[in-house]
């Protein structure tokens, strides 16, 4: 009964969400490929070994680089992209 409830509850909750709240729910933790520009320029390529974290009011991300395995935080014009 206690597993019922809990999958309409997780039911309900998925159905209220928009797809891009569902595919943000999805991806946590999963690596993603990150890429910074300036103007038109690529100044930063590379993928996270895992989830990419970001705080309130701000334009950066941090995250652990998967080839180098250092912390690594940009901000700017970034592009993430989950399950490269």
């Amino acid at each position: 009964m206690k597993h019922l409830c809990l999958c309409i509850i997780m039911i309900g909750f998925l159905m209220g969400c928009t797809d891009a709240q569902r595919g943000k729910i999805g991806a946590l933790g999963d690596n993603a490929k990150i890429e910074c520009y300036s103007g038109e320029k690529l100044i930063y390529s590379g993928i996270s070994s895992g989830k990419i974290s970001s705080e309130e009011y701000s334009d950066g991300y941090h995250f652990v680089d998967e080839q180098t395995e250092k912390f690594m935080e940009v901000s700017g014009n970034c592009v993430i992209t989950y399950n490269p």
